[in-house]
């Protein structure tokens, strides 16, 4: 029979929407304590932030934990292999930084592989769905391919102020592999948002002055728990986060917004801003490869746990005008914005 070990640390890894190289936190670690922390967003365009971004403790920390371990051929029953712990209390509501686990078992399985998969910040209610959803009266066992088909939809918080901004951030980890007294290390989650941040100037200080309004299309609201390398495509919707800036003045402003990963491969998937000023509506197609490497190739996907930064100038047609092009040009096609880069966009 499978012997029950307690306090084990693993060695985990991050997993993303998509692979993506992650800065591992220097956390110290203890003998027989399992240390939880959420790693740092990817960056592709960008560090600085604003007081308009959400809190770290609101990006960063984590409420709740709970853990699923699925036997080596992917089985997993709620009595045996499930735990759930909480770190709120009167004193920090908004939970931990970091969490240390000392009273979670997991079964050992003699040298089979075993898969965990750790969820932050969802709440019991979220869990007894998940199971009442993958469960009936006469099967109380749930296969890993079950759980990889598990969702979360995305809330908003409700007041002006806080426009996309979530009112809770999930995260998400796992483990795959042989279990091992031996092993002593932590784990580091990612989360399931990525952070979009749009940055707005006009070219000339009075052009825009009279203000301008945008919104998203193609905008997930679901996103997978376990990262699968796909988003939920069928939940996008558009014109979301609609957005009034009175004035766009030749000083940069900026606004951020949480989002599900987009798995978009064509141009009619792909995250777009529609940008209106007066009586005219322009397209940006937004393109995540970072600057200098979007020679040729165009990647619309948004990887979770990122953040993607769209530097846009406004520009009136015919004020100015890059080389070699009409001033028609501005009105007849949609312009793409890269990650990173800047981008002018002509009214």
């Amino acid at each position: 029979m499978s012997n029950y070990f307690k306090n084990l640390v693993y060695a985990l890894t991050v997993c993303l929407l998509a692979a993506c190289e992650q800065t591992v936190v220097d956390m110290p670690t203890e003998p027989g304590i399992l240390t939880i922390a959420a790693g740092p967003m990817n960056d592709y365009g960008g560090t600085t932030r604003s007081a308009y971004t959400m809190w770290p403790e609101e990006e960063n920390c984590i409420k709740t934990l709970a853990f699923f371990q699925f036997d080596p051929e992917g089985m997993h029953t709620r009595d045996e292999l499930y735990n759930f712990r909480s770190f709120v209390t009167d004193d920090s509501p908004y939970g931990v930084l970091q969490a240390s686990i000392s009273d979670v078992s997991f079964k050992s399985y003699k040298a089979n592989n075993t898969t965990i998969c750790v969820v932050a910040n969802v709440t019991e209610q979220d869990v007894n769905e998940f199971y009442n959803q993958y469960t009936t009266s006469t099967s109380t066992q749930v296969r890993l391919d079950e759980f990889k088909e598990w969702t979360h939809k995305f809330q908003y918080k409700e007041h002006a102020d806080s426009l996309g901004h979530l009112k809770q951030v999930c995260m998400f980890g796992y483990y795959e592999g042989v279990l091992s007294e031996t092993e002593v290390q932590r784990l580091i989650l990612g989360r399931l948002c990525s952070r979009i941040e749009i940055t707005l100037q006009a070219e000339n200080y009075n052009d825009f002055s009279s203000g301008v309004s945008f919104a998203f299309d193609n905008v997930p609201t679901d996103a997978y728990y376990f990262s699968t390398g796909v988003g939920v495509t069928e939940t996008q919707k558009d014109n979301q986060f609609e957005t009034t800036v009175l004035s766009v003045t030749t000083e940069r402003q900026m606004f951020y917004f949480y989002m599900p990963g987009n798995s978009a491969q064509t141009v009619g998937e792909a995250l777009t801003l529609k940008i209106t000023f007066g009586n005219q509506t322009k397209t940006v197609t937004l393109c995540t490869l970072p600057p200098g490497q979007n020679e040729g190739y165009v990647d619309y996907t948004i990887n979770r746990n990122s953040i993607y930064r769209f530097n846009l100038t406004l520009k009136k047609e015919g004020a100015s005008t890059r080389s070699g092009e009409s001033e028609g040009w501005a009105s007849s096609e949609p312009a793409v914005a890269f990650s990173g880069a800047e981008t002018d966009i002509y009214f």
